[in-house]
């Protein structure tokens, strides 16, 4: 014969429920979730971060979007524990080996562990910035294609290759002005 449960753990107990986000404060990142099994609207309950202290994180949410939450015994306060796939909205992949985040604009950060790539689509502007050096390296070609590329550097730019190509039908440094192929002609090495 199993124990009863005292009415002290009873009054405490969460429930497992599954909702539908009707509304969202901003502001305190809380939701309110309709659950169609009790044809209920809960009160505001709060939204997961992986964290909020020293560090800080901060997910997109939408109206709309299937979610499992705890509520109290009450049904007064509880936690989304998290977002869920349904039928009305699949997983964006559905590959195991696929880490992938699509946003409402389009823009795509995936990282594919099989085929070691990581791919980021961005449907908009790019910024990074730091306080620190920046390097890229890579042991194969790097491409940047732009409409227009800008280097602005403050004391040198520098370039350091055994063959350095420009392939332009215009070339422009200081007051020299090329157009067409650009020879430079190495002095003669000075005789003994």
């Amino acid at each position: 014969m199993l124990p009863q449960i005292s009415e002290t753990l009873r009054e405490h107990a969460a429930t497992l429920h599954f909702g539908i986000i009707q509304a969202i404060d901003e502001q305190s990142h809380m939701v309110r979730v309709y659950l169609e099994s009790l044809d209920m609207l809960t009160h505001w309950v709060h939204l997961p971060e992986s964290s909020t202290q020293d560090d800080r994180s901060h997910n997109t949410i939408d109206e709309g979007a299937q979610v499992a939450l705890l509520l109290d015994s009450r049904g007064e306060t509880g936690v989304v524990l998290c977002c869920i796939n349904s039928e009305v909205d699949p997983p964006p992949v559905t590959d195991k080996n696929k880490w992938h985040r699509r946003f409402k604009d389009g823009t795509v950060i995936e990282y594919d562990r099989a085929a070691h790539k990581l791919t980021i689509d961005a449907q908009a502007e790019v910024n990074i910035k730091a306080t620190g050096p920046i390097t890229v390296e890579s042991v194969q070609t790097v491409t940047v294609k732009a409409l227009t590329a800008n280097i602005d550097a403050t004391v040198l730019a520098k370039i350091d290759a055994p063959i350095i190509e420009l392939n332009a039908a215009l070339v422009k440094t200081g007051p020299l002005l090329v157009g067409g192929m650009l020879q430079f002609v190495p002095p003669p090495l000075p005789t003994p």
